[in-house]
């Protein structure tokens, strides 16, 4: 069996909330840092843990300084819970720019939050506004019914969603 090299260390991240805004611990199989680049990967079974935030995917890669990465990219089948949030997001390829407060999940996207499932090709996330936009064969899910539509905006502070192009949808009726 081969013995597994662990990474465990602690990155002090910038002021992104809620994923990067204090220490984070860090583990894969293996990680590279080079200092000129300003880059870290992480590979295989990568896990980033922050408070009740994990990260996991078989990449990871960060660029911009140690203390204070720009930009974070995990691919390969990423999958985000937020245990505080009650929120789980799955995708093929996440990138987060940590100091503008954006981030983009790409292919296969999953997120469940709230008692709401919502599927799409793609999504952009706001952290300024905390907006998802989701687009591509978007489908939402709860107890009130299911909708489908071209592009799905979620306003997760005020946990309303707004369908747009070619909405169709079936409402279930009776008490919940």
């Amino acid at each position: 069996m081969k013995k597994k090299n662990l990474l465990s260390g602690l990155i002090l991240w910038s002021t992104i909330t809620p994923l990067y805004s204090e220490q984070m611990t860090v583990k894969a199989d293996s990680a590279s840092y080079k200092k000129q680049e300003g880059v870290l990967y992480l590979e295989g079974n990568a896990c980033l843990v922050k408070g009740s935030i994990t990260l996991k995917a078989p990449l990871i890669k960060l660029t911009g300084e140690m203390n204070n990465p720009k930009v974070l990219v995990a691919s390969g089948g990423v999958s985000v819970l937020d245990k505080g949030r009650g929120a789980r997001i799955k995708a093929k390829r996440i990138e987060a720019f940590l100091k503008e407060k954006k981030a983009t999940a790409e292919k296969d996207v999953e997120v469940e939050y709230s008692q709401r499932k919502i599927w799409a090709d793609s999504a952009m996330y706001d952290g300024e506004k905390n907006i998802i936009t989701f687009t591509g064969s978007c489908k939402a899910i709860d107890s009130t019914g299911t909708f489908t539509a071209n592009s799905i905006l979620y306003f997760m502070d005020e946990d309303r969603i707004q369908f747009k192009g070619d909405v169709a949808g079936w409402i279930i009726f009776g008490e919940r």
